[in-house]
């Protein structure tokens, strides 16, 4: 997809109305262009809010004795309540069961009407997640941006520690903003429970950059070299546990000295 093409499917996706593979599309083209996150996350915003300006509220506890209430003013007023009780004699409890039975239906009238509105707290609050997600993903994107129009960004090759993987990935860094950009491809496939964590060598030893995962084969990483204890001399990417470790626990699937510190 191109931009002109994405643009005029962001209404429906940010109201999940579109197609698996319009939204296959979509993602793809997102995930390589900040112009059209940037509108995406507008669109998300705007549903958003429009989503969540109506207040939704639990059914009162009284609801079930209001409906029976209503159930039984509407039978006197529509079938003559007092004058067919008095003609039917013996027929007023099949009349009641009669009643009651309206004030059921009534009630599960009422219970569908609750499920709705439960249905739609939840799909508020999944849109509250989409655009908290959105809106973090755009700030890193922003930062990774940041740091490659930066005037004193290096780059750095970071090569496979085994000869039989096609792993490979760039470092970038800036000095003076205090950010490096880590870009990968070809990892090893992960584990459900698994995460890629990137580590920089400091004189304190490894300290994690953060973790990550792939898509489509290909990974990025916005790494605040502000909260390492000292310069780095080395980059590395292991695989750990979902939530990342403290330390590297496994051999490193990628690693590289920096030249510069």
């Amino acid at each position: 997809m191109d931009c002109q093409e994405v643009r005029e499917l962001l209404d429906a996706y940010a109201l999940g109305a579109t197609e698996p593979a319009e939204s296959e599309g979509l993602e793809r083209h997102l995930s390589d262009c900040i112009r059209c996150w940037e509108e995406l996350s507008e669109v998300q915003r705007t549903a958003a809010a429009l989503s969540l300006a109506v207040g939704i509220e639990a059914a009162p506890a009284r609801l079930r004795d209001r409906v029976l209430s209503q159930a039984e003013r509407e039978g006197r007023r529509e079938r003559g309540f007092w004058g067919i009780r008095r003609a039917l004699g013996r027929g007023w409890p099949a009349l009641a069961g009669a009643v009651a039975v309206a004030g059921v239906a009534a009630l599960a009238f009422a219970a569908v009407l609750q499920l709705e509105v439960n249905d739609l707290r939840d799909e508020n609050d999944e849109l509250a997640f989409q655009l908290q997600a959105s809106s973090a993903l755009l700030d890193e994107q922003r930062q990774i941006l940041s740091v490659m129009a930066a005037p004193d960004m290096e780059e750095l090759n970071v090569g496979a520690v085994s000869a039989d993987s096609e792993a490979v990935g760039v470092y970038y860094w800036s000095t003076a903003s205090q950010r490096g950009v880590l870009a990968c491809s070809n990892l090893p496939h992960l584990q459900a429970d698994q995460v890629y964590q990137a580590w920089l060598l400091t004189d304190e030893g490894w300290e994690s950059g953060g973790t990550f995962r792939h898509q489509d084969g290909f990974s990025q990483l916005s790494v605040d070299l502000s909260a390492l204890s000292g310069p780095p001399e080395a980059i590395g990417v292991s695989v750990e546990g979902s939530g990342g470790s403290d330390r590297p626990t496994g051999e490193m699937l990628l690693r590289e000295e920096l030249s510069t510190r």
